[in-house]
């Protein structure tokens, strides 16, 4: 029997809302977006409240969206490649549910990230070298974090049937 509540967690381009909606789907969870929850909540893009007043109070949103999902029954949540790493909010998702980090390569995450880097305010107006870069280095600060997750999956292939079998076994016996 899986968990009722999943919180996905990874950098951005790691496969959290993809597989997300599939997994919800899948298992009759309600999900969310924690980004697409700011947005709703603030009548900005993740993008205008980054530009209008910086990462901090986009930060605070997060973290009141974050709570207000975490009080809910049934959900799979896809959050925010930074917010596990803000305040203690790993350690409040690790207690709400089961945390499953979405481990990709750096090198995957460039390749499905360098499209749509203008989309992304950390990763806006960055040459591709510069975006590898800012890539590697971030996820090597952010990974101990994220390594704190219940589950750790590679997800560079990661499909959703496979995110659901790995669920339905755990935890390992």
């Amino acid at each position: 029997m899986e968990p009722s509540r999943i919180i996905l967690i990874g950098f951005m381009g790691s496969g959290k809302t993809w597989l997300g909606k599939k997994l919800a789907e899948n298992i009759g969870n309600v999900f969310f977006d924690l980004d697409e929850l700011i947005e709703k909540e603030t009548g900005l893009s993740v993008g205008e409240i980054f530009h209008r007043y910086g990462e901090e109070t986009f930060r605070q949103s997060e973290r009141n969206a974050l709570l207000q999902v975490l009080h809910q029954e049934r959900f799979v949540l896809a959050a925010g490649g930074g917010a596990p790493c803000y305040r203690d909010q790993m350690r409040l998702m690790n207690r709400a549910g089961l945390t499953i980090y979405l481990k990709c390569s750096p090198e995957t995450l460039f390749s499905r990230l360098k499209h749509e880097s203008q989309k992304r305010p950390l990763l806006r107006d960055k040459t591709d070298e510069r975006l590898i870069t800012y890539i590697a280095g971030t996820l090597k600060q952010r990974e101990p974090v994220y390594l704190q997750a219940g589950l750790i999956l590679p997800a560079d292939r990661l499909t959703p049937g496979e995110l659901a079998r790995h669920i339905r076994e755990w935890p390992p016996s």
